[in-house]
């Protein structure tokens, strides 16, 4: 079965950042199951997929940019904030690293992994994290970052 995992993770992007929730039947099967395993929650069916993302606090405009979408072979597209992601999978699955500006400004990761029916996630498991700033006591062991020197 071959997935077109660059459309997929279009229509998923595409469909948050235009607030557009009923959309994600486009994205999602209609018996798909969502998690998010920070908190321990499961979303069964597309109809609480939809629910829980028009019911979140009032996201920022431009709030969601795709970063990468890795597996294997790559592709490279544009999401809908015109960042170059690249597209690809395994099969059925895929990865896919998200940034997201939360309505308290602060930004986050999100991590996608999934499953698909061919078309549609079947199955997805979401992870998040904030930004946080670097431990000093391992800055003898990194390179240095962007923005940081190569003095450190």
């Amino acid at each position: 079965m071959t997935v077109d995992h660059r459309a997929l993770i279009d229509r998923f992007t595409g469909a948050l950042s235009r607030g557009d929730y009923a959309a994600l039947s486009e994205a999602f099967a209609r018996d798909a199951t969502m998690e998010f395993p920070q908190s321990g929650e499961v979303f069964e069916g597309i109809s609480n997929i939809q629910g829980q993302f028009a019911d979140y606090p009032r996201m920022p405009e431009g709030h969601l940019s795709a970063v990468d979408v890795a597996a294997e072979p790559p592709q490279y597209a544009l999401s809908p904030s015109y960042t170059l992601i690249s597209v690809g999978a395994s099969g059925t699955t895929g990865t896919a690293t998200f940034r997201a500006r939360y309505p308290d400004l602060s930004l986050w990761w999100v991590v996608v992994v999934y499953e698909t029916d061919g078309d549609r996630m079947k199955h997805a498991k979401l992870y998040f994290a904030p930004d946080f700033e670097p431990a000093e006591w391992r800055a003898k062991y990194r390179i240095p970052s962007r923005g940081e020197g190569a003095s450190g």
